[in-house]
């Protein structure tokens, strides 16, 4: 961690004895929140706001049944990929839980897999409440985690190119492009009129894993 920062002994010795307080106040080793505390840095968020961010993702690592270190990951996979403050944390790790509530998948899972559609549906100008939204819906639904992210991925990419031919079948269905009825409608409401299409043609569009996502 102080490699990392560049701090002066004063200031690193400030944050290990921060770690060691939150050791006694959350159910965590000081190994595991200084692993987790690498993560955070690691991560771009700044030493001033670096110990409560890392005590919010350490009570989501414990809610969540996982560890601090995944959980730094998934959190700050959300917050790099929109350009959110570290103060953001708790709203992304409450979003994540709903989504378990709701869907059939852990925190763990979404943590390890949110990387894959993030950054092309922040790019998007797609909520990551409606990302979350979509992956409860599709888990719940028999589509397990990994095959979530990956049909999400991939039916957003497909959108985001104009010349695409499932663009042009969006465009034949409601008379405007992907990206401009994510920006108008977003990401569901882009779904729902995708769902005029017969099964065949989403197939033939999306592959087998983004009709399957789009029908259910």
């Amino acid at each position: 961690v102080n490699t990392l920062l560049g701090e002066s002994g004063p200031q690193v010795a400030e944050l290990s004895k921060e770690v060691l307080e939150l050791s006694k106040r959350l159910p965590a080793s000081t190994t595991e929140l200084s692993e987790g505390l690498y993560e955070v840095i690691s991560a771009s968020i700044d030493s001033s706001e670096a110990i409560g961010f890392l005590e919010t993702a350490t009570r989501s690592a414990t809610a969540g049944v996982t560890d601090v270190k995944t959980a730094v990951d998934g959190i700050t996979t959300v917050l790099n990929a929109y350009g959110l403050s570290a103060e953001e944390g708790g709203r992304v790790s409450d979003i994540m839980f709903t989504t378990v509530k709701r869907g059939k998948t852990t925190f763990e899972e979404m943590s390890q897999n949110l990387g894959q559609v993030i950054p092309v549906a922040s790019s998007m100008g797609v909520e990551f409440e409606e990302v979350a939204s979509a992956f409860a819906t599709l888990t719940k639904n028999s589509m397990n985690t990994a095959m979530s992210s990956t049909a999400l991925a991939g039916a957003i990419t497909e959108l985001s190119n104009p010349t695409s031919n499932a663009n042009k079948l969006l465009k034949r269905l409601s008379g405007t492009t992907g990206g401009h009825l994510i920006k108008t409608k977003g990401l569901i409401g882009t779904i729902k009129e995708l769902g005029q299409a017969s099964k065949e043609e989403l197939i033939e569009n999306f592959g087998r894993q983004g009709a399957r996502a789009i029908l259910i």
